[in-house]
């Protein structure tokens, strides 16, 4: 009999053994668990911490970059009137310099046949041309036949700049 009272005592051991094994590995993996949880969520935090940061920074250049192209364009505002009316100034001055140089025909030192043949040439109108035909005195040809190198050529009065026409720019 003394034999048949070990094997239980061995089951025990075992039987404890084993139940002690499941605790043991239980609480492991309810610490464990608990334990990788908290270790993820706490990269996790780091990891926002460290997007958001990044994300302020490039919030802060490109705030930066629109208030400094801001202020371009309103410098562009300020300074286009200006240099427009310059612009002015200066086509008038050239304008003004280069009306010395420009040659008309004597029409009073013309022959008949010479007059009649340079107003046919011409690019008058025709009432522009009978007008020439009837003028009398050098100062009525000269007017006309100036007229007619500007239109021949180009005409300047066309698109002369001004500060009543300078560029219009719309706030809306």
């Amino acid at each position: 009999m003394s034999r048949a009272c070990p094997a239980p005592r061995k089951s025990a051991a075992i039987l404890s053994i084993g139940a002690v094994s499941s605790v043991t590995y239980a609480l492991f993996r309810l610490f464990s668990e608990k334990w990788l949880t908290a270790k993820f969520n706490e990269r996790l935090e780091a990891y926002k911490h460290q997007q958001q940061k990044e994300l302020e920074e490039l919030r802060f250049k490109i705030s930066g970059l629109l208030d400094r192209t801001t202020k371009l364009h309103q410098r562009e505002f300020e300074v286009l009137p200006e240099a427009w009316a310059k612009l002015v100034i200066a086509h008038a001055k050239v304008q003004g310099l280069v009306s010395a140089f420009q040659e008309h025909p004597d029409l009073d030192r013309m022959t008949p046949k010479q007059l009649e043949e340079f107003i046919q040439n011409s690019q008058l109108k025709q009432w522009q041309k009978d007008e020439l035909r009837s003028a009398d005195g050098n100062t009525n040809k000269r007017r006309l036949c100036s007229a007619k190198n500007q239109r021949g050529k180009r005409n300047p009065q066309v698109g002369l700049p001004t500060v009543e026409n300078r560029p219009h720019i719309s706030l809306d």
